[in-house]
């Protein structure tokens, strides 16, 4: 009886655990099962027009149907037959590091590099934006299935509802060209690892 209770409390919190990463929806007919999430941020300076420097805080989150994606990114391969959806915040700020705190992270539209106004830009940054966002699909081989202009964010919003030291919790709303809509909500844990140098290797069995 009591290894029953174990065992039955054990698939509880994995049902549980399972429950805090969820997708809906597809883009050009594909889905993705979460089974895990992480997220890494870092902070550096960036130049502005007027040459001074603005520190940028980034974050980014990872929602994927692989496990133990940090311990990859570490060892700089790449699971074959993955879905991987990664999307990224970032605030800027002119005194100091701004970490990227609980609230509404809405995508910037209106951006220079498409005629857009660079004032508008900057001042969306500083109020904390989601700035891009794509669905990755790849075969066996690891290479991508899924074009990228199909599968790129044009449009959404990133609630963070909890974020610490160690995860970062809250829900999504991303849109893709041709109407496709990715919602859903991730807890995930922070990722610490070096990047490298070289392109990553498929891993293969």
């Amino acid at each position: 009886m009591f290894r029953r209770g174990v065992v039955a409390l054990g698939l509880a919190l994995q049902l549980a655990a399972c429950s805090d990463n969820d997708v809906s929806g597809e883009v050009a007919g594909v889905g993705i099962e979460a089974v895990e999430s992480i997220a890494f941020s870092e902070t550096t300076e960036v130049e502005r027009r007027d040459g001074g420097k603005d520190h940028l805080s980034a974050l980014t989150i990872v929602l994927t149907n692989v496990e133990g994606m940090c311990g990859r990114l570490s060892r700089n391969v790449e699971p074959p037959n993955a879905r991987v959806l990664a999307f990224g915040l970032s605030k800027v700020s002119e005194t100091g590091p701004a970490p990227i705190g609980p609230g509404e992270y809405p995508f910037i539209k209106d951006r220079p590099s498409s005629g857009g106004s660079a004032e508008a830009f900057e001042a969306a940054l500083k109020s904390g934006a989601l700035i891009g966002g794509m669905l990755t699909v790849t075969d066996a081989q690891c290479g991508a299935s899924l074009d990228e202009t199909k599968a790129t964010v044009t449009d959404g919003k990133v609630v963070v509802d909890s974020i610490d030291a160690e995860r970062v919790a809250g829900t999504f709303e991303l849109s893709f060209p041709g109407g496709d809509k990715l919602t859903g909500r991730f807890d995930a844990p922070f990722c610490s690892f070096t990047k490298a140098s070289g392109p990553a290797t498929c891993e293969t069995k």
